[in-house]
């Protein structure tokens, strides 16, 4: 597997209430294809100086120099997934950084996001604050696991922000 790190505790608690609050109160779309996947996400609400901030924590644990190239808010109840076949197209031909984070108000045991390739894998933990950066050079799959009848009434709030790497910083 290419570059990858976890990072616990990468956004302040107080920092992911307000930002839940702000996305839960955005419009989402629902997204269900059987093979790839079924979720709700919103392409739409952009937060520049949050992005940024992100950005520039990506950059110094990676050493690349990046900027934001697209970006989704998903929100995701049991019986929800995101499927290998719903993430690799997108890929084909990039080199960038995948930044995942987890805004949920709450850890579970349920619907980690997991890369693989065939050598190896990395998994981030359903845990609010946490980051997940992966940078995507080499062939690379991504799904996200099932939310079982465990995960109750909760809901999972994550940020996916795609920054295309641009060159080593300097």
């Amino acid at each position: 597997m290419t570059a990858a790190s976890l990072v616990p505790d990468a956004v302040a608690c107080a920092t992911l209430d307000a930002i839940r609050a702000e996305i839960a109160a955005a419009p989402f779309k629902d997204y269900w294809i059987a093979d790839r996947g079924k979720y709700r996400f919103n392409d739409s609400l952009a937060l520049p100086e949050f992005f940024a901030t992100l950005t520039q924590l990506a950059e110094a644990r990676t050493g690349l120099r990046t900027s934001a190239l697209a970006f989704r808010w998903t929100r995701h109840r049991h019986g929800d997934y995101a499927q290998p076949k719903d993430d690799d197209r997108f890929w084909a031909g990039r080199r960038a950084i995948d930044l995942t984070l987890d805004l949920s108000a709450a850890a579970s045991d349920e619907g980690q996001v997991v890369w693989f390739d065939a050598a190896r894998s990395l998994v981030l933990p359903q845990t609010p604050g946490t980051l997940a950066l992966v940078v995507r050079d080499a062939p690379l799959a991504r799904y996200e696991r099932y939310l079982t009848h465990r995960i109750g009434a909760a809901e999972v709030f994550r940020l996916r922000l795609v920054l295309s790497v641009e060159s080593r910083a300097a």
